[in-house]
């Protein structure tokens, strides 16, 4: 029983430490929301969409290792990297639309 407790103890923390990784992120994500805040048209678009996709890449980042398990070590590893991409383009595709519109 000792045993099965450390086991427990230790997946706990592994747990945690995965959850304090996970709200790393959340000060990108909210600066990504910021930024679509303060631009107006279809770069604000872009950026919230952008937010979404980085949004669903963090859910995905998170349930990683938990579906590692259940599909055979694939977990969603592969989504949150495309997650990421999408995200990427879609900033990518607002700035000069944005530096357009404000005559940059």
């Amino acid at each position: 029983t000792a045993l099965l407790t450390l086991s427990g103890v230790l997946g706990s923390l592994a747990g945690m430490l995965e959850a304090q990784q996970q709200l790393a992120y959340v000060p990108a994500l909210a600066l990504l929301i910021g930024a679509g805040w303060v631009c107006a048209g279809h770069p604000r678009k872009l950026l919230w969409l952008g937010a979404a996709a980085f949004a669903v890449a963090l859910v995905m980042h998170a349930a990683d290792l938990p579906t590692c398990a259940l599909t055979q070590g694939h977990g969603t590893h592969w989504l949150w990297h495309i997650c990421n991409g999408l995200m990427l383009t879609l900033l990518v595709t607002a700035l000069p639309i944005a530096k357009r519109a404000k005559g940059a």
